[in-house]
């Protein structure tokens, strides 16, 4: 987007994030659905036998993932009052993640720490 204030061409970068509609072609919702299914799938399998909480979290990231580009691939207008259904899954998505991702750093950091005292 341009805008043009006295002779003097403006250029807008950064636009403004709609967080509840960004922008997704139509054929990406069912390959990404399909993607965080296997996920879910896989770590939810992982999470029966093993156990942990750590893995119970990644469960309920993918579940969330799934059900928010299920609900974008296959009911985009599904809402409750004016908040997208997909946009409320993203944000669990997200909250989870929050908590998931750190996990993992701090995971990561002990299994170097580990392997550097050898």
């Amino acid at each position: 987007m341009t805008t043009q204030v006295a002779g003097i061409r403006r250029v807008r970068i950064i636009r403004p994030v709609d967080l509840w509609s960004f922008d997704l072609p139509d054929w990406l919702a069912p390959i990404l659905t399909l993607l965080f299914a296997i996920h879910l799938v896989a770590f939810g399998r992982l999470a029966v036998r093993q156990g942990g909480a750590y893995r119970w979290l990644l469960c309920l990231l993918f579940a969330a993932l799934t059900a928010s580009f299920a609900f974008r691939w296959l009911a985009p207008e599904a809402s409750l009052g004016a908040t997208p259904v997909h946009g409320l899954f993203r944000y669990v998505a997200w909250a989870t993640a929050g908590v998931t991702v750190p996990i993992l750093l701090w995971r990561l950091a002990q299994r170097f720490r580990a392997r550097t005292e050898r």
